[in-house]
Formats: C-alpha cells, structure tokens, sequence
C-alpha cells in the first residue's frame, strides 16, 4: 500500500469517526451525566469513551447497528468508569442528570418533580440505571437487549419493575402523595 493509499484511508476511518461522534454526541452526553458526579468526569467519560469508539471502529462489522454498537462500547465504559469513581471517591451523592438534557420545567412544583426522578434514577443499582438510559433514549427492547445481554423478555420484565421502584420513590420522596 502506497503512503497515498494509507492516508486516503486514515482520512475516511477520522471522517467516519467524527461523523459518527456528531451524529450521537448528544446520546453519549446523556449516558455520561447518568454515570458521573462532576462536569470534569462527564468530559473524562466522554473522551474515554471516544478513545474506545476510535479503537474499535476498524472492527465494526454492521452485524448490528451502529447505534447499538456504540451504545454496547459506550456503556462499558461508563460502567467501569463508575466503579473506578465509586472507589475514588466511595460516598459522593450523584447529580441529577437529565435535567441538563430536558428542558426546564417553567414551574417550581413541576422543577422539583423532574430533580426527584432524577435523584430516583441515580440511585438505581447499575444495571436498572442502564436499562432506564437506554428506554429514556427510546431504545426498542431488542437493541437494550442486544446492549445488555438480557434476553428482551428479562427487559420488558425489568422496565415495568423499574418504573414500580420509581414510583415507589417519587412517592416516598413526597412523603406518600405521588
């Protein structure tokens, strides 16, 4: 292979790469909120999770699609990222998240509803957590399965528990009038 043949090559995999981290930059934004503390960990996540995506782009093989590729690379890497936080720093209390990716509630009642769901969210164990990104990016049953590796019967299952635990909590928070 000639230089020119090598750099037409390199230029195609950089252009797919940023093609590819501009069509879902927003998803991968959202998916770090779910897993960190700070805005310098969210941007830490993020780059890790680009250096993989970078790394494993010349293996993707369109056996599945390119959303649950990503998101499959993206979320173990937010999962072992969130364990190396948790033992960095073990008793720090997670930020809402989604409120930086919804818009903002105009009234107070409705503001104060939206933190609680996201205090309820962070406090799921990691794999609910996961499961619940992956259905709020609106991730058919079978691209969370083909994600997680749970079977899509086990995601049906575990969505509706989810949501229950949820409840549960947004009631508990208000003290029982959910």
């Amino acid at each position: 292979m000639t230089q020119t043949t090598d750099t037409k090559n390199t230029a195609s995999r950089e252009a797919d790469f940023v093609r590819l981290l501009d069509d879902n930059k927003a998803r991968i934004m959202r998916l770090c909120r779910a897993y960190t503390v700070s805005r310098e960990d969210r941007e830490d996540l993020f780059q890790e999770i680009a250096v993989q995506l970078w790394k494993a782009l010349p293996n993707y093989r369109a056996e599945a699609q390119v959303s649950t590729w990503l998101y499959r690379i993206a979320l173990n890497v937010a999962l072992r990222f969130s364990y190396q936080t948790k033992r960095r720093k073990p008793n720090v209390e997670r930020i809402p998240w989604i409120e930086e990716t919804t818009p903002h509630p105009h009234d107070d009642a409705t503001r104060e509803r939206a933190e609680q769901l996201h205090r309820c969210i962070a406090a799921l164990p990691e794999i609910d957590r996961s499961v619940m990104v992956l259905y709020l990016e609106e991730c058919s049953y079978k691209e969370i399965s083909e994600i997680t590796g749970l079977t899509e019967t086990n995601v049906g299952a575990k969505i509706s528990r989810i949501k229950d635990k949820l409840l549960g909590c947004m009631r508990k928070s208000e003290g029982g009038a959910a």
